[in-house]
C-alpha cells in the first residue's frame, strides 16, 4: 500500500514538472518568434512582450537558455546594460557557459570594457577552436 502511494506521488510530481516544462517551452518559443525579427521591425511593445514572455519562461524552468535569448534580444535592441545584468547570474551559475560569456563580451563592450575583456578571455578559454586559431 505504501509503495502504491509513493508511486502515485512520484507520478504526480513528474506530471507537474512536465507541465511546467512544456509551459516554459511554449512561452520561450513565442518570445523567440518575436525576438528573431529584424531589430528595425521590432516595436517597443514587441520587445516588451518578448521580454515578459522570456521572464515568465525563466520562472518555470531551471534552464538558462531563456535568459540567454532574452539577453540577445536586449543586445540587438541596444539595451546592453540590461543584457549584462541578466547575464551576470548566468555566468556565475554556469562559469563554463560559452554562449553566455560571448553575449557578455558583446554587451559590455561600451559600458564596461574591463568586463568585456574578461568575458572575451573566458570565451576563448572555453572554445577549443579559438585556441587552435592563435
Amino acid at each position: 500500500m505504501i509503495e502504491r502511494g509513493l508511486l502515485v506521488a512520484v507520478a504526480v510530481a513528474i506530471a507537474v514538472f512536465t507541465g511546467l516544462w512544456l509551459h516554459s517551452a511554449r512561452l520561450e518559443k513565442k518570445a523567440q518568434s518575436i525576438a528573431q525579427r529584424p531589430p528595425q521591425g521590432l516595436s517597443a511593445n514587441d520587445v516588451k512582450e518578448a521580454t515578459d514572455l522570456f521572464e515568465r519562461s525563466r520562472a518555470h524552468t531551471p534552464d538558462l537558455r531563456p535568459a540567454e535569448r532574452e539577453a540577445g534580444l536586449l543586445i540587438r535592441t541596444g539595451r546592453t546594460r540590461e543584457a549584462v545584468a541578466l547575464l551576470k547570474p548566468v555566468v556565475r551559475r554556469e562559469p563554463d557557459n560559452l554562449t553566455a560569456w560571448t553575449l557578455v563580451a558583446i554587451a559590455a563592450q561600451k559600458s564596461d570594457p574591463a568586463l568585456a575583456r574578461q568575458a572575451v578571455a573566458r570565451a576563448r578559454a572555453l572554445n577549443p577552436l579559438a585556441q587552435q586559431a592563435r
